[in-house]
């Protein structure tokens, strides 16, 4: 999988062959190692709103609504 981070007008990409919940513990230490432990919440955009991810399927569900709309 693929992670974009845009942070201060940069851009950091992260990928990983975790999975389950290790996956997002990956994701959170990576996001952790460029902020400084500055980050507050993980979010995905969707068409409507950003969601939070708080948990393993929330970030299944941002996995595959990423795969669903990718151009």
């Amino acid at each position: 999988v693929l992670f974009k981070l845009a942070y201060k007008g940069e851009v950091h990409r992260f990928r990983s062959f975790l999975r389950g919940a290790d996956l997002l513990d990956g994701l959170k230490k990576q996001v952790d190692y460029v902020l400084k432990d500055r980050c507050l919440y993980l979010y995905w955009r969707d068409e409507d709103s950003n969601v939070v991810l708080d948990s393993v399927d929330d970030l299944f569900a941002a996995i595959e609504y990423a795969e669903c709309t990718k151009k």
